[in-house]
C-alpha cells in the first residue's frame, strides 16, 4: 500500500513493480487539490477558486497489443478490466473502487480515444477520505495515462469532462468539475478562478508569503448518493 508521505520517487517504483518487467513504461501524475471559495458551487454552475497541492497521484502505465485497459491500484485490491472500447462487458466483475474508472474508459472512448490496450497502476500519496480530492486525482492520472498510450492526449476541458461524467456515473452523485479541472490544469504558485457555467478559467496568482495549510480531521469523507424526493415516495411505495 502507498503511504501519503511517500516520495514521488518511491511511487513511481512501486507502481512498476506491479505493472511488470518491460519496456515502454510510461508515468502521469495528478495533483490533489483544495478549494480557497466556492464550495458546492460547482455542480451549480458559479464560481470556484481550487488550487493544486503537492500531494499527488502517480500512475505508471504501458500500452499492449490486447483488446482491453487493466487498471490496478496499491491501495485496493482487485483489477478493473474493461474492453478499450468502452463497451460493457458483463462477465466481468469491477471492485467496488473501480465503478469510476470503468466508466472513465467509456466517457474518452465516446471522445474519440482509439481503442488501445493499456496496462495501468495507480499509486496515492494523497490521503483517501481528507477531502484533498483524491478520487478525482485517480481519474485524471488515469485519463492522462490512457490518452498518452493511445498517443491522443485530451485537452484538459475534454479530461475534465471526462473524469466529471465518469465519477458522477461512479459514485451516482451529480459532481461538478471543479475537482478534476484543478487536477488537470493545477499551476504552481497559482488558484485557478473557474466559471463552472462557461468554462472560463483565470491563473490568480498566489502571494509568496501566503502558505495553505490543510488539517486533517481524522473523519473519513465519502461521497453518497443524494436521496430525491421522487426517490423517497418510490422507495416507500
Amino acid at each position: 500500500m502507498a503511504r501519503a508521505d511517500q516520495p514521488r520517487a518511491d511511487l513511481a517504483r512501486a507502481a512498476t513493480a506491479v505493472l511488470g518487467p518491460g519496456d515502454g513504461v510510461g508515468y502521469v501524475r495528478a495533483p490533489g487539490r483544495v478549494n480557497l471559495m466556492g464550495d458546492h458551487t460547482d455542480y451549480n454552475a458559479g464560481l470556484v477558486l481550487p488550487a493544486a497541492i503537492d500531494r499527488e497521484v502517480l500512475v505508471a502505465f504501458r500500452r499492449t497489443t490486447g483488446a482491453f485497459v487493466c487498471v490496478r491500484s496499491l491501495d485496493f485490491e482487485g483489477a478493473v478490466i474493461v474492453r478499450a472500447d468502452g463497451t460493457p462487458d458483463p462477465e466481468r466483475d469491477v471492485p467496488p473502487w473501480g465503478g469510476a474508472v470503468a466508466a472513465l474508459v467509456r466517457a474518452m472512448s465516446l471522445r474519440g480515444r482509439a481503442p488501445v490496450g493499456t496496462d495501468l497502476v495507480i499509486s496515492s500519496g494523497i490521503p483517501v477520505g481528507a477531502g484533498l480530492s483524491s478520487s478525482a486525482a485517480v481519474l485524471v492520472g488515469v485519463a492522462t495515462a490512457l490518452g498518452a498510450s493511445a498517443g491522443d492526449p485530451l485537452s484538459v476541458r475534454a479530461t475534465a469532462l471526462a473524469c466529471q461524467e465518469a465519477e458522477t456515473v461512479g459514485s451516482g452523485v451529480p459532481c461538478g468539475v471543479m475537482d478534476p479541472w484543478a487536477s488537470a490544469d493545477g499551476t504552481a504558485g497559482h488558484a485557478l478562478l473557474l466559471d463552472c457555467r462557461s468554462l472560463d478559467v483565470e491563473r490568480i496568482p498566489m502571494p509568496a508569503q501566503i502558505a495553505v495549510v490543510a488539517v486533517h480531521s481524522g473523519i473519513s469523507r465519502t461521497l453518497r448518493p443524494r436521496v430525491t424526493r421522487h426517490d423517497a415516495t418510490s422507495a416507500r411505495n
